[in-house]
């Protein structure tokens, strides 16, 4: 973690603003820190996708999430999501001491979130497709994701011969003139898991910095890159026609070798 002083701290020095009042917090500095934090995140996702980085480097904002299935086998994400790591079903967890207890409605159309639940361990991995390979896959018994396996008598820590797959989350509930409609994206699994335990190990969306004394979700190693992008974005706002939206294969090489 990187706590904001320092960073406005080295801002100040380097804007040559130190004890000067034309530069805020709430105006200049603030902004500059959560759309910095969001373009790096972003660009650590493209470096990790890439393989050129790994997991470790976004340990401020990975999570493992236990989530019970809908009765469609899949799990909706809310817009804390940022990025899906690995789908783990039928997960070995444990009960965590003091949490509030989740009990699933029987044949909900809805996933819960078991904030209850540490994961442990998981025999299944589910193999990522995309839409293409999701309706390809699907009566092929020698495919991952296919429907011919039926997952009914499975249970958490089983190892069965088995290959799990699943599609990247879409919205399926496109009613936009219901009232009160939302949007959800869900992840879909296959064999299908109804109602069962499923770990999603995901990046988060990091939480935006309302003072100075909160911490910026973001290794310590990236403390003068993250200084870099937010004077590019207060210069962006003076007007020189500096922009942080301009990925650059120099940035991408800079975030590999930092983090390395």
């Amino acid at each position: 973690m990187i706590t904001a002083s320092t960073i406005v701290t080295a801002l100040a020095s380097r804007l040559d603003a130190e004890g000067s009042n034309y530069y805020n917090f709430a105006d200049n500095y603030k902004p500059a820190i959560n759309e910095s934090v969001k373009y790096i995140v972003n660009l650590i996702n493209y470096a990790l996708a890439n393989n050129k980085i790994t997991e470790e480097c976004l340990v401020e904002l990975a999570d493992a999430r236990v989530y019970t299935t809908s009765k469609h086998s899949r799990i909706s994400f809310d817009s804390t999501i940022w990025a899906v790591i690995s789908v783990n079903p039928l997960p070995l967890t444990e009960s965590i001491e003091g949490a509030t207890s989740v009990v699933p409605d029987e044949g909900s159309v809805n996933s819960y979130y078991r904030i209850d639940l540490r994961h442990i361990d998981s025999n299944y991995y589910a193999k990522r497709l995309n839409k293409e390979e999701w309706e390809l896959n699907k009566n092929n018994p020698f495919a991952p994701g296919n429907t011919l396996f039926n997952c009914s008598t499975l249970e958490p820590g089983s190892n069965d011969n088995v290959t799990f797959a699943y599609l990247n989350p879409f919205n399926y509930n496109n009613n936009t003139s219901a009232e009160g409609y939302t949007r959800i994206n869900e992840l879909s699994i296959r064999p299908y898991l109804n109602q069962k335990l499923c770990t999603v190990f995901v990046v988060k969306v990091p939480t935006d910095i309302t003072s100075d004394s909160d911490q910026i979700q973001l290794h310590p190693k990236l403390f003068n890159f993250l200084v870099e992008k937010c004077l590019n974005y207060i210069a962006y706002q003076q007007g020189d026609n500096t922009s942080i939206f301009q990925l650059s294969q120099t940035e991408l090489q800079s975030i590999v070798q930092i983090l390395s």
